[in-house]
């Protein structure tokens, strides 16, 4: 069985929900499609990933807010203080320990996570039609 649903948005004019041109499918089944049609239009179908998810507060990847139990992290140099009380002229990544800032996209640390996400949802949604 197939739902969908349109995905709505906050319009920063109306500051009303409004439709976006996206939607949102539910399958009922383990199983993904290699294809669905939506309007007599036939479509891939290809997982959603989300993306990692990283906290301002501790400079920390893969959490947000409700569970964070970090402490406040300065994202140039790892440590637990503002910019503004920051004296350290070297840049240290503190989910690394390398010199670029916490939230670099090319982190080893973030790709380890993205890797490891992907591969998640990859082994809980087999792809295509069901093998006996």
């Amino acid at each position: 069985m197939l739902i969908y649903y349109n995905i709505k948005f906050m319009s920063k004019i109306t500051q009303k929900l409004e439709d976006s041109r996206f939607i949102k499918i539910v399958l009922n089944s383990r199983y993904l499609p290699e294809v669905i049609y939506i309007w007599k239009v036939k479509t891939k179908v290809l997982p959603f990933i989300n993306n990692v998810r990283k906290f301002q507060i501790c400079s920390s990847w893969g959490h947000n807010g409700r569970v964070c139990k970090g402490k406040l992290t300065y994202t140039k140099c790892g440590e637990n203080h503002t910019e503004a009380e920051c004296n350290s002229q070297s840049v240290t990544c503190k989910n690394c320990q390398k010199e670029h800032y916490s939230f670099n996209n090319t982190s080893r640390f973030l790709n380890t996570l993205n890797w490891l996400t992907l591969f998640a949802l990859m082994r809980s949604i087999p792809i295509g039609e069901k093998n006996n």
